[in-house]
């Protein structure tokens, strides 16, 4: 496969963010998302390395954010990135009818592209979905989003989990959607590594552009070290941005040894054990973020779980060992006091 020289416009590494809400709440707190993309802004490697931004997303709870939510969302990430950055936002619904007006009302907010979330709801689309054989149902949900406006569409392609590809579209529903619309500019690598490589070699065979944007930070290194990663969408820059960047930065100047040793010595275990279960991947996320002092408190929207005392004790300790600093004892003795109380 190599190296595709060419690249494109969007090969960004796009930071997934999560919704902070207010402490003691989930009303979500705008001070504290702005002080979350200024975290990122005021980072001149990111800048460098050709930062983006994903509001919305999956780490973010779109799920479960209202309409005017996910709007004043994109605003905010909108205001704080400027132009120097590009804000893609996540695009969910449940009718075509709701899908298209959370894509008008993200452009509306100020973003510069869209983020297409899976379908939802019924199990025909979501979870007993043969997307090998029914490429229709991608096609045709990508569609709609596409058609709103003429601008450009990243894909966060989750599919029912199989053997050959993970919890990643196959590739026959993957042709459908990037050979039917050419607004997509960028594919969010939602594979195992088996199914990583077969999607990475045909997005590669391609006439045109389409970025390979990692997701699974535990695939980071192999994917660098093959040529198979343009950038990135993930949440994992809400917590390990620093040695991500040096890693990345790493790779790019084709310092293998200095690679490596960033990979084992900060990111390998953290990312071990944020990505050991994909049931509880951004119930990590979120606590992460919060054990670095980026977010308010660590817990998402029910139905969402709440964190547990044992992921709240092993993630401090990770991050410490990756060299990243975290909040005092004293405010993580008492959040685990509210975790053991049941929630806020």
């Amino acid at each position: 496969m190599g190296d595709h020289e060419s690249g494109g416009a969007y090969d960004r590494l796009f930071t997934a963010l999560v919704t902070p809400f207010e402490e003691g709440s989930y009303d979500v707190d705008e001070s504290a998302t702005r002080e979350l993309v200024d975290y990122y802004v005021e980072n001149e490697t990111f800048d460098e390395l050709d930062g983006g931004f994903i509001v919305n997303p999956e780490a973010g709870e779109v799920f479960y954010l209202d309409r005017e939510e996910r709007r004043r969302n994109v605003e905010l990430v909108a205001e704080g990135a400027g132009d120097e950055y590009p804000v893609f936002a996540g695009v969910f619904g449940v009718s075509r009818e709701e899908i298209r007006t959370t894509a008008q009302d993200a452009l509306e907010a100020g973003a510069d592209g869209l983020f297409v979330m899976p379908p939802a709801g019924t199990m025909e689309v979501t979870t007993t979905l043969d997307a090998r054989n029914n490429p229709e149902v991608w096609r045709d949900h990508v569609a709609t989003v596409a058609d709103v406006a003429d601008v450009p569409v990243l894909v966060h392609p989750t599919a029912p989990m199989s053997h050959e590809y993970g919890e990643g579209l196959p590739l026959e529903s993957t042709k459908a959607v990037v050979e039917s619309e050419p607004n997509v500019v960028g594919w969010k690598m939602t594979y195992n590594f088996r199914g990583y490589e077969t999607i990475a070699s045909y997005l590669r065979s391609l006439d045109r552009h389409v970025a390979i944007l990692g997701a699974e930070g535990s695939h980071f290194h192999a994917a660098q070290a093959t040529g198979t990663f343009d950038g990135t969408v993930t949440g994992a820059w809400n917590f390990a941005m620093e040695p991500m960047l040096e890693h990345v930065s790493a790779w790019r100047e084709d310092d293998v040894e200095r690679a490596r040793r960033i990979w084992h010595e900060r990111l390998s275990d953290l990312f071990g054990y944020v990505y050991e279960t994909f049931s509880r991947l951004h119930i990590r996320y979120k606590l992460a973020t919060w054990l670095r002092g980026l977010t308010p408190h660590p817990f998402m929207r029910p139905p969402m779980p709440a964190p547990n005392e044992a992921e709240v004790d092993e993630l401090d300790r990770l991050l410490r060992d990756a060299g990243l600093e975290t909040i005092d004892e004293d405010r993580q003795e008492e959040t685990k006091r509210t975790i053991a109380a049941g929630g806020i």
